[in-house]
């Protein structure tokens, strides 16, 4: 997990060397969009999600807190940072999905295949995401990668798979004497200590904009030697939502803005940002069959006008 540059997404079931579109959409959204978590947004009123049964090191209610935040954020997580830029009038109908009572609904049982072609034993049709966090799975079937995202569109359904092997859990006992370098301020030494209780309240969704930044500040100061657990779900559940890489700079122009992202589609280092939430709104209202001209999220970006963001030099590349 130390080599955010390894991270693959997998299609089909085979890897596939990605030219990826920062803050873009993924390109059969519009062809297969029940598997993305983006349309269960908006007509359902859960996200249905199951932690396979293979080892790790990981506690399970650990686990369970990491995933529920992690699915929040993207949900309640951006509509604090709309409402924080002032903009609530402009995206009334994104604040209500992004805003509605969500229950996060855990279903017992799934499993995936010990290898990746073939069926499981224990079909998962009733989750809409499937979470493999092991030390084990992911590095034996899949060696050139940490972590990936797969539609899977067999009866396996999506799945996440995340190699924990060196991915801090920062819900994770912190020793006697233990110097975490970033966190050495008395303010972080207060963060630290309350950090539970934090993740607690934002996998409920029952937090501020103060606390959204306590829990980046939290994901840092365990990030000091490689992406931490929290943000490796994070970065794959952008792409089970239906968001691309931001990370790789030669990509397609469909759907991709000009310019490449900060946020955590590209680095496994920040918090969810300004290019996320570009990509969120306009994937939403592509799902959605809704038009919409406003202002980028992001510093100095052109106008975005019905997913397409205007170009002054020639043809418009849309995000």
């Amino acid at each position: 997990m130390r080599k955010a540059g390894l991270l693959l997404l997998l299609l089909g079931g085979t890897f596939a060397n990605l030219q990826a579109e920062p803050y873009s959409h993924s390109e059969d959204v519009t062809t297969q969009p029940q598997t993305f978590l983006a349309h269960r947004l908006l007509t359902a009123d859960s996200i249905r999600y199951c932690v396979a049964a293979y080892p790790s090191t990981v506690s399970s209610s650990d686990i369970d807190t990491l995933v529920q935040a992690a699915l929040r954020e993207w949900t309640h997580g951006i509509a604090l940072k709309i409402r924080q830029s002032g903009r609530e009038e402009d995206f009334k109908d994104i604040l209500t999905t992004l805003e509605k009572p969500l229950t996060l609904q855990a279903v017992p049982g799934c499993a995936v295949p010990a290898k990746i072609q073939e069926t499981p034993a224990q079909p998962s049709a009733q989750a809409d995401i499937i979470f493999v966090i092991s030390g084990k799975y992911c590095e034996k079937e899949f060696r050139k990668t940490t972590s990936f995202y797969s539609p899977a569109t067999d009866k396996r359904g999506p799945f996440i798979c995340v190699l924990e092997n060196g991915a801090e859990n920062p819900l994770r006992e912190i020793y006697a004497n233990e110097y975490l370098p970033q966190a050495t301020s008395p303010a972080a030494q207060k963060i630290l200590q309350e950090r539970r209780e934090l993740f607690n309240q934002i996998a409920r969704g029952d937090y501020s904009s103060a606390q959204q930044q306590s829990l980046w500040n939290t994901n840092r100061f365990f990030s000091y030697d490689g992406p931490t657990l929290f943000a490796i779900i994070i970065h794959e559940l952008g792409h089970a939502f239906g968001l691309g890489d931001e990370y790789i700079s030669s990509r397609p122009t469909n759907y991709a803005s000009q310019k490449a992202g900060d946020g955590i589609m590209k680095r496994l280092y920040e918090p969810i940002g300004c290019d996320e939430i570009d990509g969120l709104i306009t994937l939403l209202d592509r799902l959605n069959h809704t038009k919409r001209t406003f202002r980028s999220f992001c510093p100095g970006r052109n106008l975005i006008e019905d997913g397409t963001e205007h170009v002054y030099s020639g043809s418009p590349t849309r995000i």
